[in-house]
């Protein structure tokens, strides 16, 4: 057992540097798979269909809620890419990580939809990337399987805007830091320190 999962089992008061796989087995009993490079090109069709498909879903709202609508412009870039395989189509799961859930050759994907200003400015330490002790009933709807752990980030340019730049993170690995119920991670622990990009578009 990882210093990290027994921390989280036994909901200690102090901080400590997790991953993300401590946290899913903690809390879903379930692991992150390491991403097999032969779906990199479903996901960079699905990352580019997301930006084919947000004019056709506008959003006029602030511009911390647009992450949340653009939620839905990945569903149904997913369910256009891929198809509703299996009797299943890609799907919200609501406030809490990870936001979208879909099935695809038999394996499940997990999504985590992030957007941002710049994408290459200079990595920062403010937080970008949080997680915290799911309820029953979260975790219940979330109900996540063994599978592969993605975030999406899109560059924005204002509410409802994107640029068609992206960065997709493999989240295998990702180590981030807790302290109690909450557990948050920065855009240098992402991009400089964990460093495992999936595709992008600069």
């Amino acid at each position: 057992m990882s210093e990290g999962l027994k921390y989280l089992l036994e909901q200690k008061p102090y901080p400590v540097s997790i991953t993300l796989n401590d946290y899913v087995e903690a809390y879903y009993e379930k692991n992150i798979l390491q991403f097999d490079t032969k779906y990199t090109e479903i996901i960079t069709k699905i990352s580019e269909k997301v930006v084919e498909l947000n004019p056709t879903m506008p959003y006029k709202g602030r511009i911390n809620e647009y992450g949340n609508h653009l939620e839905n412009t990945v569903v149904a870039a997913i369910n256009e890419v891929c198809g509703e395989v299996e009797d299943l189509g890609a799907m919200t799961l609501g406030s809490g990580y990870p936001d979208i859930c879909f099935k695809f050759d038999k394996k499940w994907f997990y999504i985590e939809v992030k957007i941002g200003p710049d994408l290459w400015v200079k990595p920062s330490s403010f937080r970008m990337f949080y997680t915290s002790t799911p309820k029953d009933i979260v975790a219940q709807r979330k109900d996540i399987q063994h599978g592969y752990h993605l975030l999406f980030h899109f560059e924005h340019n204002g509410p409802g805007e994107l640029t068609g730049r992206y960065r997709i993170t493999d989240l295998d690995g990702f180590l981030y830091h807790a302290h109690g119920r909450k557990q948050e991670g920065s855009s240098k622990d992402l991009y400089e320190n964990h460093n495992k990009f999936v595709t992008e578009r600069s």
